[in-house]
């Protein structure tokens, strides 16, 4: 229960029923041994079939679920599961796709107007209820299209903040899905 109230906050693909039953029970474990401390606390009887016992589960893990969600998914939990080196979930597909790309993996973009850009991915909006989808990028290249020097070299100088708006395509040479 509390895996599928997070899964409500963060909508993933359907995945085989043996990747949700692990961290179900892992989950569950704590989840219950907090129930009997509640119900020994609210004078309960920790039995599983009397009702005020199931309410007791059903609410702490429709409570854990909903906290996580709101845990994970503000600043402090994202910074703080980055700091472990976890992703947590992502909040767009650019955003999932740019997060799984390695450190030094080049990326083409393609604006609307014509122009190339080149280079490393380093900081994005992952928000989409944002009103701009914005990425930086560093060690970045023009491309000009001249035959003796199609790329401007702009390694050297900082990097460029695109707007996804302006946005055609963005192409890598690896598989980040």
């Amino acid at each position: 229960m509390c895996v599928a109230t997070y899964g409500q906050r963060f909508p993933q693909r359907p995945s085989e029923l043996s990747a949700r039953i692990i961290p179900s029970l892992v989950i569950s474990l704590p989840l219950i041994a907090l129930a009997r401390v509640v119900a020994d606390f609210a004078r309960v009887a920790p039995d599983p079939l009397a009702v005020p016992y199931l309410v007791i589960v059903v609410l702490l893990a429709l409570s854990a679920g909903q906290l996580a969600g709101v845990a994970i998914n503000s600043d402090p939990g994202r910074r703080a599961l980055s700091w472990l080196g976890i992703s947590g979930p992502e909040r767009s597909v650019s955003d999932r796709v740019l997060r799984r790309l390695p450190e030094n993996e080049f990326i083409t973009v393609t604006f609307r107007d014509g122009r190339i850009l080149s280079g490393f991915p380093r900081h994005g909006t992952n928000d989409p209820d944002t009103q701009r989808q914005e990425l930086f990028m560093t060690q970045t290249s023009w491309y000009s299209g001249l035959p003796k020097a199609p790329w401007l070299d702009r390694r050297s100088q900082g990097g460029v903040l695109i707007n996804f708006d302006d946005v055609a395509i963005i192409g890598m040479d690896v598989d980040a899905g």
